[in-house]
């Protein structure tokens, strides 16, 4: 390698811990002051509206629980569109999606446990937002679709026990 090659390698990489130390403190400075993105982005919404950011907060609240209501029927009316395809086909009989709707409905609803002991974690701050109810997010922003917590992802014969196993 020349001369020059290092010289510009060196430069390239005390530009990036340059850098990555600017970012670090300036997310440090953020997190310092308590600044909660959300929290910002709603009063900011809620002074150029002209309205009570608290009544901001209320109207996307109640959108977003109408939103996941619509949500979850759409997923309901596929699960049982789904289910009743596979009883056509014969892969299930009437009596296991019986007692798999049971099961389903039988499991506890521990959300209000889980969004508690998601919000104590103090490393995760609010990365994972929970409106109520379940579902929710995963680490990464990503949210939870059919095959979640009672989530429907493909129910098949393999899936399914055989009149000799149930």
């Amino acid at each position: 390698m020349t001369n020059r090659r290092k010289i510009i390698a060196g430069i390239l990489v005390a530009t990036m811990a340059l850098t990555g130390l600017l970012v670090g403190t300036v997310s440090a400075d953020d997190e310092a002051n308590g600044a909660n993105p959300r929290d910002t982005l709603m009063a900011r919404v809620a002074e150029l509206l002209d309205i009570d950011q608290d009544d901001l907060e209320a109207a996307f609240t109640q959108a977003l629980g109408e939103q996941r209501e619509q949500r979850q029927e759409k997923m309901q009316a596929a699960r049982d569109t789904r289910l009743q395809a596979l009883i056509d086909e014969g892969v299930l009989t009437q009596e296991q999606v019986d007692a798999w709707g049971e099961w389903l409905e039988s499991r506890p609803d521990n959300s209000d446990e889980i969004k508690e002991w998601m919000e104590s974690r103090p490393d995760m701050g609010d990365a994972f937002p929970f409106a109520g109810g379940r579902g929710g997010m995963r680490p990464g922003g990503q949210m939870m679709r059919g095959g979640g917590m009672g989530g429907f992802g493909g129910f098949g014969e393999a899936d399914c026990p055989t009149e000799s196993e149930a």
